[in-house]
């Protein structure tokens, strides 16, 4: 009969997650996570199988962790809630896990290569549904507001994600301090707010 586990799975996650976002993937070692966690190794490998699954899970509830906080300052506010959205970003007391470190998703998108297709298509997902959302504020305002005539959304929701990201690799570069990000969310938010017409 198999002994029951000695942890909460979500709030393993969470912890996992966190260790993952500080030390990125090719830096965490299952070493490194079973220190972290106080659970073992073993345990860690029958629960989830291995790194690149237990990885997976964790990524799964981060990604879920940030839509949810996306959706708080963009869903129908348009191109004011991804203004909202960047400066949150970047401020010294962002709402956002461990602001310093940046993006999980960016910074495991640098490291894809290393990953393996899995992960690879995982980072994939996330940007091609953070670029839709994106795109759903731009139309928004488009409808609401209007935006400048000839303004290609689906080219400028490109834009803004590329900057979000570049602004996320800024911060983790940083490793200290969000808020230098700052230079280029405002840059970025004034870029948007000229595009309305």
């Amino acid at each position: 009969m198999p002994r029951p586990r000695e942890f909460d799975t979500e709030e393993l996650l969470g912890k996992v997650l966190l260790i993952f976002l500080e030390n990125g993937w090719q830096q965490t070692s299952m070493r490194l996570l079973e220190s972290s966690t106080g659970v073992k190794q073993v345990s860690l490998y029958n629960a989830f199988g291995n790194k690149e699954a237990l990885f997976l899970a964790a990524f799964d509830q981060w990604a879920q962790q940030a839509e949810e906080a996306q959706n708080r300052f963009m869903k129908c506010k348009g191109v004011d809630g991804i203004a909202q959205f960047v400066k949150a970003i970047v401020r010294k007391d962002s709402p956002f896990q461990k602001p310093q470190c940046g993006c999980l998703a960016v910074n495991t998108a640098v490291v894809t290569q290393a990953a393996g297709p899995a992960i690879q298509a995982r980072v994939k997902c996330y940007r091609d549904a953070m670029h839709e959302r994106i795109l759903g504020e731009l139309l928004h305002t488009r409808k609401q507001q209007g935006l400048k005539p000839g303004l290609r959304l689906a080219s400028s929701a490109e834009l803004v994600l590329n900057a979000i990201w570049g602004i996320f690799v800024t911060i983790r570069l940083s490793g200290t301090d969000p808020s230098v990000g700052k230079p280029g969310a405002d840059a970025l938010v004034r870029t948007m707010q000229g595009w309305i017409a």
